[in-house]
């Protein structure tokens, strides 16, 4: 997992490493109880992200749904074609 999480970031090895140790300390020193209580802090900010996105992708929800349901497009043909991302 360190491996991984370091080939994709620019962090260095030992933080990643340092990070997981004490994740897993106070999953085994803490107990479910410290467990639950950080996280029933860290919930609501991580709803906070999700809302944002579905407040700012509602008009163009709300526009595509209209074009295929509404206007019956449903069996419309999309011949754009699809980005990619090329990895060096």
């Amino acid at each position: 997992m360190q491996k991984a999480i370091s080939a994709s970031s620019e962090l260095p090895t030992w933080g990643i490493g340092l990070a997981i140790v004490i994740m897993v300390s106070v999953v085994i020193f803490g107990g479910v109880k410290v467990i639950s209580r950080v996280c029933e802090k860290l919930v609501p900010f991580m709803a906070v992200p999700n809302i944002i996105v579905v407040l700012l992708l509602s008009g163009l929800i709300a526009r595509e749904t209209r074009h295929y349901v509404w206007e019956k497009n449903l069996d419309e043909k999309d011949d754009t074609p699809i980005p990619t991302v090329s990895t060096k």
